[in-house]
């Protein structure tokens, strides 16, 4: 269930992979949230999308590299250029999980 807002439609997600975990600060990890503006979204170097890939949705930073592509932090998981992916939604917000 998503909700209007001031940006479009929004909705709340649970992080299930460590795609985005890269060990600092500002590492998204598994058990977080975050909170997404669905729909018609600008590409930008640098933010984080949920992007679509083969049924599965993702999380991965835009980078310019000469063409699109949606990058984890974390190495140990793919890349995906622009054709492979519909973007889903832009991460807007983050709600950090942190184990008691």
């Amino acid at each position: 269930m998503g909700y209007p807002g001031p940006m479009g439609h929004q909705n709340l997600y649970e992080v299930l992979s460590g795609a985005l975990d890269d060990g600092t600060e500002r590492g998204i990890r598994p058990g977080s949230h975050v909170l997404v503006e669905e729909g018609q979204v600008p590409l930008e170097a640098g933010a984080v999308y949920l992007v679509e890939v083969q049924g599965g949705l993702h999380l991965r930073e835009a980078r310019w590299e000469g063409a699109w592509r949606f990058v984890p932090w974390n190495e140990g998981y793919p890349a995906f250029p622009l054709e492979a992916v519909r973007v889903v939604a832009r991460v807007r917000g983050v709600v950090q999980y942190d184990p008691l």
